[in-house]
C-alpha cells in the first residue's frame, strides 16, 4: 500500500531502529548500576582475587584441568576488565550491560523466525526484572555470557537448518 511512500520503512531499516531503541531502552534502565560498587563476594571474588589481578597466577591456576572447571572464561573476562581499568568497577558494568544487549539483540533474531511478535519477546527479555541479577551484579556475568553461547548455538541450529 505505502511500498514508494518516504513513509514506508524497509524491513532492514526497522530492525535497526527497532535494535536501536530497545538498545537505548536497555542502557535507560540499567543506567544507575554503573555506579554500583563491588558488592559482598564480589570483593573477594573479583576485585581483591589474585586471579583477576595477576596474570601469572591466571595462567597457573586457569590453565590447568581444576580451571577448567572454575569458569575460565569469565574469569578471563574479569582479568581483561582488570587489565584495561583496573578496580574501575564502571568497565566491569559496562561489559555486564555490552553482554546483555549483545543477548537481547540474539534473542530478537531467533524471536523472529518464531514468534509473530518477536518485538514484545525481545522487550520482556530486556527489561523484566529477573534479569537485574545478570546484567547489574557483577558475577551474573557468568550466566550472562553462557546465556550469549547458548544463542549463538540457537542460531547456527536456525541458520543450518534454515539452509536445507
Amino acid at each position: 500500500m505505502f511500498t514508494n511512500s518516504p513513509i514506508a520503512l524497509s524491513s532492514r531499516r526497522l530492525r535497526t531502529v527497532g535494535i536501536v531503541f530497545v538498545t537505548i531502552a536497555i542502557v535507560w534502565i540499567y543506567r544507575d548500576s554503573f555506579t554500583m560498587p563491588f558488592f559482598y563476594s564480589e570483593d573477594k571474588g573479583i576485585q581483591n582475587n589474585p586471579v583477576v589481578r595477576s596474570g601469572a597466577m591466571f595462567l597457573s591456576r586457569m590453565i590447568s584441568l581444576k580451571g577448567f572447571f572454575q569458569r575460565p572464561l569469565s574469569v578471563l573476562s574479569y582479568r581483561l576488565n582488570f587489565i584495561f581499568g583496573a578496580e574501575n568497577v564502571w568497565g566491569y558494568h559496562f561489559v555486564n550491560l555490552l553482554i546483555h544487549i549483545l543477548n537481547t539483540i540474539a534473542l530478537f533474531f531467533l524471536a523472529q523466525k518464531w514468534t509473530r511478535l518477536p518485538w514484545v519477546a525481545t522487550l520482556i527479555f530486556a527489561l523484566h526484572p529477573l534479569g537485574v541479577s545478570c546484567a547489574a551484579v557483577l558475577f551474573g556475568r557468568p550466566y550472562s555470557m553462557a546465556t550469549f553461547f547458548m544463542l549463538l548455538a540457537l542460531l547456527h541450529l536456525r541458520s543450518t537448518f534454515s539452509k536445507g
